[in-house]
C-alpha cells in the first residue's frame, strides 16, 4: 500500500528503486510537465505490478518444481544380459 502512495507521487522513484536509470530519468521528465504526471504514475504501476507478478511465478515455479528435477535426470540403463 505505501508503495502504491509513493509511486502516485514520485513515479520516478518506483523507476530508480527498480535499478532502472533510463526509465527513472524518462518518469522524471514526464514529471516536470504536470500533463504527463498521470502517464508516469500509470506505467509505473504498471511496471511494479508487473514486477511483483514475475516474482509470484518464479517462487511458484521454483516451489512447484523441485518435485519433478528427480524426473527430469536420465535414468541409467541396464545391459539385458541373455
Amino acid at each position: 500500500m505505501q508503495s502504491e502512495n509513493v509511486n502516485k507521487w514520485f513515479p520516478c522513484s518506483a523507476f530508480f528503486a527498480e535499478g532502472r536509470i533510463g526509465a527513472g530519468v524518462a518518469a522524471l521528465a514526464m514529471q516536470a510537465t504536470l500533463v504527463m504526471w498521470p502517464a508516469a504514475v500509470h506505467w509505473a504501476r504498471t511496471s511494479q505490478d508487473r514486477n511483483d507478478i514475475d516474482k509470484m511465478l518464479n517462487e511458484l515455479s521454483d516451489t512447484h518444481c523441485t518435485a519433478q528435477v528427480k524426473y527430469r535426470t536420465t535414468t541409467k540403463r541396464f545391459r539385458q544380459t541373455a
